[in-house]
């Protein structure tokens, strides 16, 4: 399937560390705008609806009709902190409101296994592209941000049911330019076969894209841990971990660095993103953004059945 392009590289890498990875930025305490700076009057009741995701609102749009979409949604403080698991219900009711047709309630399940930021995981299909409402109601105050929801032709990103795009990623044994191939410290067992070797050997492929040294949010590192940990030993699946930035500790600045080839190819515009892939090459899931423990097991018995 043609993809169409989303520019120049520049573009992808300011996407990477500009608005596409806001929400993202805000969830784990890197922004300091807004409320909770010196001298500003904080409402200790007040309550924020946080998406950790791109909305569409101020970067591309990544909600496209026609298959399940994932959106991991937060809970803020009247400070913009986002809010720990023990003081969040277990689940939540998302209330969807299309621009035209009546609303739909959904159910949304809490998470935060392994990782720093709690949230509400919700999957959907959108029958129709445009502007959504998405409200919850939390301790008597009803919390609302929109989403865009566009055609699939407007999406790059490959999507469950579509087949994997072989990469041939760094190894040990060949960096392919790219230094280092791993800044996780310790580096992660996962660079022993590139991408288009896995897809090719007739075994389920889970592939990571994650950069735990430059993240600009706290979520590529921990994801990564929780994906060793999760990692079936003896199950005869491959795991492929690559990097997002092909020269950043030589540059020593991101918005210098090169992109690696699997951003590239993989048309994205934020971190981190993981695909799972069965052994036909064709993507059963992806988790992108943030994932906790619990969710990743589930993706990843959707490939060892």
């Amino acid at each position: 399937m043609a993809r169409p392009s989303t520019g120049p590289r520049l573009t992808r890498r300011r996407l990477l560390i500009g608005a596409a990875g806001s929400a993202l930025i805000v969830a784990c305490g890197g922004d300091d705008s807004g409320s909770g700076r010196a001298g500003d009057s904080v409402d200790e009741n007040l309550r924020f609806l946080v998406p950790f995701f791109a909305t569409g609102e101020n970067e591309p749009a990544i909600l496209r009709t026609g298959i399940e979409q994932r959106m991991p949604w937060g809970i803020a403080d009247g400070e913009g902190i986002p809010m720990p698991a023990e003081e969040l219900p277990g689940t939540m009711e998302l209330v969807l409101r299309p621009e035209q047709g009546a609303p739909l309630t959904l159910p949304a399940t809490l998470h935060g296994a392994g990782v720093p930021t709690a949230y509400y995981s919700l999957r959907h299909t959108f029958e129709a592209p445009g502007t959504y409402s998405v409200s919850a109601t939390l301790e008597g105050q009803e919390l609302q941000r929109l989403v865009r929801v566009v055609p699939p032709e407007e999406v790059t990103l490959v999507q469950p049911g579509e087949r994997a795009i072989p990469v041939a990623t760094p190894t040990t044994a060949d960096a392919r330019g790219v230094d280092p191939i791993c800044t996780r410290e310790p580096a992660c067992p996962f660079h022993e076969i590139t991408l288009a070797d896995a897809l090719a050997n007739g075994k389920p492929t889970v592939f990571l894209v994650s950069t735990p040294l430059f993240c600009q949010t706290a979520a590529c590192g921990p994801v990564l841990d929780l994906l060793i940990d999760a990692a079936p030993q003896g199950s005869g699946m491959n795991v492929v971990h690559a990097e997002v930035y092909a020269d950043a500790v030589a540059t020593g600045n991101v918005m210098r660095s090169q992109l690696t080839e699997a951003v590239s190819a993989y048309q994205l515009t934020f971190e981190p993103s993981l695909l799972a892939i069965d052994a036909a090459g064709l993507v059963v899931d992806r988790l992108d953004f943030l994932y906790d423990a619990s969710e990743l097991q589930m993706t990843l018995q959707k490939l060892t059945g």
